[in-house]
């Protein structure tokens, strides 16, 4: 039987804690291509390839990494003006057809990876052909959040989703 591949290039809200990001690092265990850590505005890109439930699982994995690790509105994170703009420790969560797959089984991956958040009462918005009613864009989901507000501590604070991680975007589109 052929390999059914997909990439989740998965966007984390972490990058100054090393023992947080090792953490992830230990999750995605042999599915990891790349990582990429970026200490100044605490975020972190982690490039993971597998199939279907291997992808679900790692997420899965890395979601309860973020639940008992980080908090998005602690006060560190508040007051930390250099934050990348975010509305979730899981932000960007886009799953990529790469080998014997469609954008149709990434779409059905992201929404099985959005039922295992929602599991948690982590609340997601789905882009690209897994938002299977309206099919919108990255930008329209996020501009119908709080992603493009700029201000205060106050409006810095993740007021929707749930309370330590706020809401992830998660979608399925083609690798760019």
């Amino acid at each position: 039987m052929k390999q059914r591949l997909l990439v989740c290039c998965l966007n984390v809200q972490e990058a100054r804690r090393p023992e947080v990001v090792s953490k992830i690092v230990s999750a995605c265990s042999g599915h990891l291509i790349k990582s990429f850590i970026d200490p100044v505005f605490s975020r972190s890109n982690f490039t993971i390839c597998g199939e279907h439930q291997e992808l679900v699982r790692t997420v899965d994995t890395i979601s309860d990494i973020a639940l008992s690790d980080i908090d998005i509105n602690s006060p560190e994170r508040l007051a930390d003006t250099t934050m990348h703009h975010h509305i979730g420790v899981l932000d960007n969560i886009p799953i990529h057809p790469l080998y014997n797959t469609s954008i149709m089984d990434a779409g059905a991956t992201a929404i099985d990876i959005a039922k295992c958040l929602n599991s948690k009462d982590i609340p997601t918005l789905l882009y690209g052909t897994a938002d299977t009613e309206h099919g919108r864009s990255l930008v329209e989901v996020r501009k119908s959040t709080s992603f493009f507000q700029q201000g205060q501590i106050e409006s810095r604070k993740i007021h929707s989703g749930h309370p330590s991680l706020g809401t992830s975007v998660i979608g399925a589109v083609p690798y760019v």
